[in-house]
């Protein structure tokens, strides 16, 4: 099984730059956030909830609690939402408002309207990761 290569610093700066300087900045932001920060697969970051994430007031859960069916080896499993993550979480919430209400609703969406699927974020973190220059074997 292929294992991911953590990025150095200076592709994690070149990275952050990149989203920086394209549309959707706060939501690619949280896609890298979640996979880096709480160590999420794509399949996982596109199968996240609202409420899986925010709690019925609107706040930031200390943990992630992900189904069976929302992890790729079919076990559930929690994640600890540490202070970097909740930090772009907040930041999210706060540009794009989180219906509480509809805590079944997709967590992130797509330009097109829709939620995310694994391979869109796959193929997102593949054009980020060109632009930024960085190796190919790096890519999680």
């Amino acid at each position: 099984m292929k294992q991911a290569k953590l990025l150095t610093e200076p592709e994690f700066r070149r990275l952050t730059a990149i989203v920086n300087s394209l549309r959707y900045q706060t939501r690619n932001h949280t896609i890298i956030a979640l996979s880096f920060y709480a160590g999420l697969r794509a399949c996982e970051i596109a199968a996240l909830c609202v409420g899986d994430v925010f709690d019925e007031a609107g706040g930031v859960k200390d943990t992630i609690y992900l189904s069976a069916d929302q992890t790729k080896g079919s076990d559930s499993g929690s994640v600890l939402v540490n202070t970097k993550l909740k930090r772009q979480l907040l930041k999210f919430t706060k540009q794009y408002p989180i219906h509480t209400s509809n805590r079944s609703a997709p967590l992130l969406f797509s330009a097109k309207g829709g939620g995310f699927t694994a391979q869109t974020i796959v193929n997102l973190f593949k054009r980020l990761y060109k632009m930024a220059g960085v190796d190919e074997d790096s890519q999680a």
